[in-house]
C-alpha cells in the first residue's frame, strides 16, 4: 500500500506557523527516510489557522529535501487560478524533483473563498472540467490550443516538459458525484477525510460504477485520506490527538458539535480517524480495508494544537512500526 504524509500546516493561535513549517520539513524528510510515497500539501485561504494559502511554494522547499518521496498537492483549488498557471507550477516542480510531482486537485468547496476571489460558487463544477482538461493537455502536448468557456489559449508552447511521464493527476472527493468526476478526469480518485468508512466505501462504489460506464478497465486508483493520532500507548495517542481531532471536526468540518462531549468524539471518530498505539492502528487501516478496496493513505499526522515534537514521532513511529505491515 502506498502511504503519503499531508500538510496543512494550520495553527491554534499562539503557536508558531515558521515552528509548523519547519516541522512539516522534518516530517517529509522522516517519511523519505522510512519508506513513505509521498508528501503533499493542502491548499485554503482566509482561515484564522493558516492553512497553506500558497502550496506550491512548501512543495518546493518540501522536494529540496528529499530525494525519493513524490511531491505535490492534495488539493490545489483549481477555480482559483488560470490553468496554464497550475501547469507551469507543477511542471517546474517536477522538473525541480526530477520526475517526482504529482498533482492533486479538486473544485473547493467554501463559498466565502470563493466570494473573495470573485469567482461564482455555482462555476466551480464546470470551471473544474474545464481546468482539468487543459492541464492534462499541457502535460502530454508540447503545444496547445483552447476555446474553452472560461480559457482561450492561441498556440502556446507549454515549459518546461515533464522530465519522464506526465505527472499523474488525482482529483480530490467529499461525495459520490465528486468521486464520478475523479473517474472522468483524472487517474487517481482522493477520498476526504471527513467521510465515515460507510460513506467513503460509497465514493468507492460510484467512482467504479462510473469507471465501468465510460469502459475502462480495471480498478482505479483510490487513496484514502486519513487524520491520525499516533504514539506507543493508547492512553498517549488520546491524549495528544483528542482535543486537535475534536477542533478540527467541530470548527473546521463542522461534522461534530462544539458542545460534544470527548466520550462521544471517541464514538464519533471510531470509524473515521485513526487513534492509537501502532497495534490499534493497524488494525483500524484493516477494518477499513475489509470495507472496501483502496491502493493508499494519506495521513495527516499535525492539526492545529498538536506539537511539532509530537507530530515529528508519529510520523516515525508509523514509518517503523506501521508502514511495513500493510500490504
Amino acid at each position: 500500500m502506498k502511504v503519503g504524509v499531508h500538510f496543512s500546516c494550520s495553527a491554534l493561535v499562539g503557536e508558531s506557523w515558521p515552528d509548523i513549517y519547519a516541522s512539516a520539513l522534518r516530517q517529509a524528510e522522516i517519511a523519505d527516510e522510512l519508506g513513505y510515497d509521498s508528501a503533499l500539501v493542502s491548499e485554503h485561504h482566509f482561515k484564522a489557522e493558516g492553512w497553506v494559502p500558497s502550496p506550491f511554494v512548501l512543495c518546493g522547499a518540501i522536494a529540496a529535501r528529499t530525494t525519493r518521496i513524490r511531491v505535490g498537492t492534495d488539493i490545489v483549488i483549481l477555480p482559483f487560478a488560470h490553468p496554464l498557471r497550475v501547469a507551469e507550477d507543477i511542471l517546474t516542480l517536477d522538473n525541480l524533483s526530477r520526475g517526482r510531482a504529482v498533482l492533486g486537485a479538486g473544485m473547493g468547496h467554501s463559498a466565502a473563498e470563493f466570494e473573495r476571489f470573485g469567482v461564482p460558487y455555482k462555476q466551480r463544477v464546470s470551471r473544474t472540467e474545464e481546468a482539468l482538461a487543459v492541464i492534462r493537455a499541457a502535460f502530454e502536448q508540447d503545444e496547445i490550443t483552447v476555446d474553452g468557456r472560461y480559457t482561450q489559449l492561441a498556440p502556446t508552447r507549454v515549459t518546461p516538459r515533464p522530465v519522464g511521464s506526465p505527472p499523474p493527476v488525482w482529483y480530490g472527493a467529499i461525495s459520490e458525484a465528486g468521486a464520478r468526476r475523479a473517474a472522468r478526469s483524472a487517474d487517481a480518485l482522493v477520498i476526504g477525510p471527513s467521510l465515515s468508512v460507510a460513506e467513503a466505501a460509497a465514493a468507492r462504489a460510484a467512482y467504479d460504477e462510473e469507471r465501468a460506464a465510460l469502459g475502462l478497465t480495471g480498478p482505479g486508483e483510490v487513496h484514502l485520506r486519513r487524520e491520525i493520532a499516533l504514539a506507543p500507548t493508547a492512553q498517549e495517542a488520546w491524549g495528544v490527538g483528542l482535543e486537535p481531532l475534536r477542533y478540527q471536526a467541530s470548527s473546521l468540518y463542522a461534522d461534530f458539535p462544539r458542545d460534544g462531549s470527548a466520550e462521544e468524539f471517541r464514538t464519533f471518530a471510531r470509524d473515521r480517524y485513526l487513534v492509537g498505539d501502532p497495534a490499534q492502528v493497524r488494525e483500524q487501516i484493516a477494518e477499513a480495508r475489509s470495507a472496501f478496496a483502496f491502493d493508499g493513505l494519506l495521513l495527516r499526522f499535525q492539526l492545529p494544537g498538536t506539537a511539532n515534537e509530537a507530530a515529528e514521532r508519529a510520523t516515525a513511529l508509523f514509518g517503523t512500526d506501521v508502514l511495513g505491515s500493510l500490504a
